[in-house]
């Protein structure tokens, strides 16, 4: 009988999805990585009680939400974890103020239907609805990319006086938690055409994707 091997509940443009594939890539954790549809409401449901992702099946039938625990969880079960944990505030200031922003831009942008999640138009008819009750019309936030894009492009010029190298937010050997959520953010942003990432992030976002054989959204960008 073969071992079993755990799934991974994604979406291809959920960054707290990749939060968790930069984790598992990096420690070789084995899993199958398994894509809903976006608008499948039933099988999270069933999973964990509510619609979201991602969700581990890390044993037969027992299934665990929330991508930090997820990450945690993968770091320590070889009881060799690599992640470190220090509280950027300065960082969690920049995420939160920029919200908006990475909102308006990346949304909209996201039902590709060359994604597997939204391959069904039903897909993306459910997340328009959902997610334009946060960011408006997305026609609007399309209008607004000029204004949007100079905002966006003023906040990571910040961003990078945050960064104390290429390799690690922090400066630290190893990655943090720090790392681990804003190289989702930031990867997610690629799916913005024209967007100008300064050479410290840019170099950053390379390191990070082949460290953990993970591919930018340029090929979807608009």
């Amino acid at each position: 009988m073969s071992a079993f091997v755990p799934k991974l509940y994604t979406y291809t443009h959920c960054p707290f999805c990749v939060r968790v594939l930069l984790i598992a890539n990096i420690k070789n954790f084995k899993y199958e990585e398994v894509i809903l549809a976006n608008h499948d409401e039933e099988n999270p449901i069933r999973m964990v009680g509510s619609k979201q992702v991602p969700i581990l099946e890390y044993e037969p039938n027992k299934f665990m939400p929330e991508s930090l625990d997820i990450v945690k969880y993968i770091d320590n079960i070889d009881g060799k974890p690599i992640l470190e944990t220090i509280e950027n505030t300065q960082l969690k200031q920049w995420i939160d103020q920029s919200s908006k922003t990475r909102f308006r831009l990346i949304m909209p942008r996201v039902t590709n239907r060359k994604l597997i999640e939204f391959t069904e138009q039903a897909s993306v008819d459910y997340f328009t609805h959902k997610k334009e009750q946060f960011c408006g019309p997305f026609s609007k936030c399309f209008e607004d990319t000029p204004i949007l894009l100079s905002q966006i492009n003023n906040d990571l010029i910040a961003l990078e006086q945050i960064f104390v190298n290429d390799q690690t937010i922090n400066g630290t050997q190893n990655l943090t938690y720090d790392d681990v959520s804003i190289f989702a953010w930031l990867l997610f942003l690629t799916f913005v055409k024209d967007l100008q990432f300064p050479p410290k992030i840019q170099n950053y976002i390379n390191h990070l994707c082949q460290s953990a054989r993970l591919q930018t959204f340029a090929q979807y960008s608009s």
